[in-house]
């Protein structure tokens, strides 16, 4: 009796040493995929994001905007190299910055909102008043006016830090007021 409960045993024991190697294979090959997929999309995301970033500011902002390199790509943020927005001949304004970052809190996702902080390091931007009196003439139309849906998660800027910067403003003067003066 007690030996052919010994063969059962054997085989119970196997059998789970089969099943124990075959989910640590399988994890294996998981866990070595999804590293690669990881890898590959950090590769990807530093080789095209910036040239994607740049070709989608230039036309919402119906500019030239040149994004520079990334620098540091991860879960909580993104930080680009010196980035432009040169002068045009339609709007003399111009911004030069030596680094963007843009830091995130994920956890704020539960709450299903997403606060952006944005740091602009060594900002040299220049700004010409325009003969209607508006410094910046922006019209951006980031969301649908009528989609009356609220969006999955709530993105808005929280805070815009500014690091060694320099803003030179360029008022223009009505002549009427300079002739009178």
């Amino acid at each position: 009796m007690v030996d052919s409960q010994e063969p059962e045993s054997d085989q119970q024991s196997a059998g789970r040493s089969r099943w124990l190697g075959g989910c640590l294979v399988a994890g294996s090959v998981l866990l070595v995929v999804g590293a690669g997929a990881a890898w590959r999309g950090w590769v990807y995301a530093r080789e095209n994001l910036p040239a994607w970033l740049s070709a989608e500011l230039s036309a919402e902002l119906e500019r030239p905007v040149e994004i520079g390199p990334i620098q540091r790509l991860g879960p909580t943020g993104i930080r680009v190299g010196p980035s432009t927005m040169p002068a045009t001949p339609a709007d003399p304004d111009s911004l030069s910055l030596e680094a963007l970052e843009v830091r995130l809190n994920l956890l704020s996702l539960l709450r299903r909102e997403l606060p952006l902080t944005i740091n602009l390091e060594q900002v040299d931007m220049v700004l010409e008043q325009a003969a209607d009196g508006q410094w910046i003439d922006i019209d951006l139309q980031l969301r649908d006016e009528e989609d009356d849906r609220e969006p999955l998660i709530d993105i808005h800027v929280a805070q815009v830090n500014l690091q060694d910067g320099q803003l030179t403003w360029c008022p223009t003067w009505p002549m009427s007021k300079i002739a009178h003066g």
